[in-house]
């Protein structure tokens, strides 16, 4: 026999095995191309609903402190007619306190008690008011924000200020003080697939700067 025609049957069939060596590794490229897509693609959406949720809560901080404001501006606070269910609607928000801007302690947080904590507000029990970001549908279990506020009245620092004119000696004098209603603002978004923020900011309302009560 000749050796030439035993060593070119001994390399028959080569191509295919290098072939379909080839196609398993762009098949395992492809899943791993694939597979990194998807997980990069999830971590761009979680990613877009924690800012989205973030900014939410940070409008909800925003709405509270105007909601204070408004508050402040009526000597009783909102009016409590028009409440029903325990909560009246003003402007797409569902407020549970007509005096939500006098509550001095947390457990005078509509919902609180003496046990109540900072870490327990705002909930969908423990709130001042609520934000449903669909007004059509104003129930819990869709994505809404909850605020909650509270504070005391204080004493502001005074403090005063000779400016000199000249040699003369002459000039003014200036001094300020009064009192001021310190405000915690608690705000709590809770969205889809169960994403939620919490943010706390402090509002400080000078007392005599209320503006004409509109409700």
């Amino acid at each position: 026999m000749n050796p030439r025609q035993h060593m070119k049957r001994d390399e028959s069939g080569f191509v295919l095995v290098l072939a379909l060596l080839m196609l398993v590794m762009l098949s395992l490229l492809g899943i791993y191309a694939t597979t990194t897509s998807v997980f990069e693609l999830r971590v761009a959406g979680n990613d877009r609903a924690s800012k989205r949720t973030f900014y939410k809560a940070d409008g909800g901080l925003q709405i509270g402190i105007e909601m204070v404001e408004q508050n402040l501006s009526c000597a009783n606070g909102f009016s409590s007619s028009g409440f029903s269910g325990g909560k009246k609607a003003i402007a797409g928000i569902d407020i549970y306190d007509a005096k939500l801007a006098y509550a001095e302690d947390i457990e005078d947080i509509e919902g609180a008690s003496s046990t109540t904590v900072e870490d327990d507000i705002p909930s969908d029990t423990i709130r001042s008011m609520s934000i449903p970001d669909d007004p059509a549908n104003r129930v819990d279990t869709l994505p809404h924000t909850n605020i909650a506020v509270f504070g005391v009245t204080e004493l502001q620092p005074g403090s005063a200020l000779q400016m000199v004119a000249g040699y003369e000696g002459l000039g003014k004098s200036a001094a300020q003080g009064g009192s001021v209603i310190a405000m915690d603002v608690h705000s709590q978004q809770v969205d889809t697939n169960n994403s939620r923020a919490r943010l706390m900011l402090k509002w400080r309302h000078t007392v005599g700067q209320e503006g004409a009560c509109r409700y």
